[in-house]
């Protein structure tokens, strides 16, 4: 880059100094998919992003990590045997609050939101409809 004339040739040599370290522990956290849906949807509420703004959701941050833990958990425990690999949770409040968000496994192998995207997958037949996401944590059960 230095010989391009992008950086300087100190800066080339800070670089190689001090090489830059890879982080995936954040671009595959669960909330990648919560900033995506959040990020879809202020368009509609603030008009054009033109400038820096603050947005604050009904996120539950510990629901979220919960809520990602058990889709993992339950994926690494019954997946094969029920013929998946991916799967979502959205956990919403007696309010309507998004309290936890999770669109599938992993972000950083997959940024396909299953949790908000129409189509994603087709609920088995004797699953409750879309139209009732309070199913599971209302009565205590699970699609398991």
């Amino acid at each position: 880059m230095a010989e391009q004339g992008f950086i300087t040739r100190r800066q080339e040599d800070a670089a190689i100094e001090r090489p830059a370290e890879v982080v995936t522990a954040h671009v595959s956290r669960a909330e990648n998919y919560v900033a995506d849906w959040v990020m879809e949807q202020l368009p509609g509420y603030v008009g054009a992003l033109d400038r820096d703004i603050r947005v604050e959701t009904t996120i539950d941050v510990e629901a979220e990590r919960a809520a990602e833990a058990v889709l993992r958990t339950v994926l690494a425990q019954k997946g094969r045997a029920a013929g998946i690999s991916q799967g979502a949770i959205v956990a919403i409040a007696d309010d309507g609050a998004v309290r936890a968000l999770v669109g599938g496994r992993d972000y950083a192998s997959s940024q396909f939101d299953r949790a908000v995207t129409r189509g994603a997958s087709r609920a088995p037949p004797s699953s409750p409809s879309s139209s009732s996401p309070r199913w599971s944590a209302a009565g205590g059960r699970t699609a398991w």
